[in-house]
């Protein structure tokens, strides 16, 4: 999950 990580929009998701 690389692309949630740039956008950080949903850390829950993505990795942070």
């Amino acid at each position: 999950m690389r692309i949630f990580k740039k956008k950080v929009f949903r850390p829950r998701i993505g990795d942070r």
